[in-house]
């Protein structure tokens, strides 16, 4: 199979290239000029037969760039969620020139990414979700939270057409103080806010692959043991474990809305009544998805096997108790638990578990594919340097 992956500078990108590598994909890797002013991290693995760039996705120039790019490939495989919105947006047109754009309609991908759009669908489905609100203006925030009590969540309903860190999309309120500056960071960002209560727990997320009728390729749980920013980023460690109502949940919701090809349904477990909360569905594939290929399951390969037309059994088989870590934002999350005080001996059980304990893969650094690892630290320290002295 000829495979083009979008995204060269995202380490999910690289996570999927690596998946596909593996098991003996052709693969091209693609990003835009203007994530690309270092060389992509991905365009370093040893599995990637041809690297490109491409115009930014706001140029007018972007889709016949990334269309010249695809042609003689089997599958172009979106990364971020703008590309899958951009891409699927034109699916027709890669697929007159033999291109399988293997993801959801864009009615079905918009209406999941829009978080308050999914959330009647989730109810109606029978999965809990905090208490929600759509607040008109910063005066009826001021007066749902009251309601609610603090803290609580106050975040973007959609991040179309904004690439932004995880931390740049929400907001934990903890008193009515905090409120406007947040909501007008936010609502200047995107008119379209929420306000949810705010749920205390770990963070879980379901894997998918569905089939063109719904139906499950093969699935996977995890449960997140650290993340960076500590008040809820991307997992830092994690790792995959077998639960059966996360998993009747994730299905649950993604039969209800007809979903298919990849998707990852984000829980929180709350700590006062041991519930599964929604958070949100990423209808693209996600950070921590080299857990799942080291637990024994290739999600990039099953979905390319699957656009290629071959019929696959349901496959829920896979290794529990397997753990990743991203050692870069892993290293901030404990610093950050340490300055926050009150973990006392569990953070000292961290530490040393940090150093002696069992060797644990690493979502980046790879002895098999070292190159991208060395090249996300030499671009890591370019980009201290710009910071530091404010280079363009």
């Amino acid at each position: 199979m000829k495979i083009l992956v979008t995204d060269g500078n995202n380490r999910v990108a690289l996570a999927i290239i690596r998946a596909l590598g593996i098991a003996g994909a052709d693969i091209t890797c693609v990003e835009q000029a203007p994530f690309a002013r270092l060389r992509p991290v991905s365009f370093a693995s040893k599995y990637v037969r041809k690297s490109l760039i491409t115009p930014a996705i706001t140029d007018s120039g972007f889709i016949n760039a990334l269309l010249d790019a695809a042609k003689g490939h089997d599958i172009l495989l979106p990364v971020s969620t703008n590309l899958v919105l951009t891409v699927v947006k034109h699916k027709e047109l890669f697929e007159k020139h033999g291109i399988k754009i293997p993801f959801a309609d864009i009615g079905k991908i918009l209406s999941v990414n829009d978080k308050f759009r999914l959330i009647p669908k989730a109810r109606a489905a029978g999965i809990p979700v905090p208490q929600t609100f759509a607040p008109d203006g910063l005066d009826d925030a001021l007066k749902i939270a009251k309601k609610l009590d603090y803290p609580v969540v106050l975040k973007l309903c959609t991040d179309e057409t904004l690439y932004l860190e995880p931390s740049q999309r929400y907001a934990i309120i903890n008193s009515e103080n905090e409120l406007p500056a947040e909501y007008r960071r936010l609502s200047s960002l995107n008119k379209q806010l929420l306000l949810q209560e705010y749920i205390r727990g770990k963070g879980y997320g379901f894997f998918c692959l569905m089939d063109n009728e719904s139906n499950p390729i093969a699935t996977f749980c995890h449960e997140r043991l650290r993340e960076y920013p500590v008040s809820g980023g991307p997992s830092t460690l994690c790792r995959s474990i077998h639960d059966k109502k996360l998993t009747d949940y994730g299905l649950r919701l993604l039969k209800a809305i007809n979903w298919t090809g990849i998707a990852m349904v984000e829980f929180k477990k709350s700590r006062h009544d041991g519930e599964y909360y929604l958070m949100e569905i990423n209808p693209r594939y996600w950070g921590s998805l080299p857990l799942a290929t080291f637990a024994g399951v290739n999600f990039p390969l099953l979905h390319c096997k699957s656009a290629m037309g071959e019929k696959m059994p349901s496959d829920t088989h896979y290794k529990a108790d397997m753990k990743l870590r991203f050692i870069a934002t892993d290293i901030l999350s404990l610093y950050s638990s340490f300055k926050a005080g009150g973990r006392g001996i569990e953070w000292a059980d961290d530490m040393l578990d940090y150093i002696f304990g069992r060797s644990i893969p690493d979502g980046i650094f790879d002895c098999t594919d070292p190159r991208p690892g060395l090249l996300y630290i030499k671009n890591r320290f370019s980009n201290l340097i710009f910071t530091i002295f404010n280079l363009q």
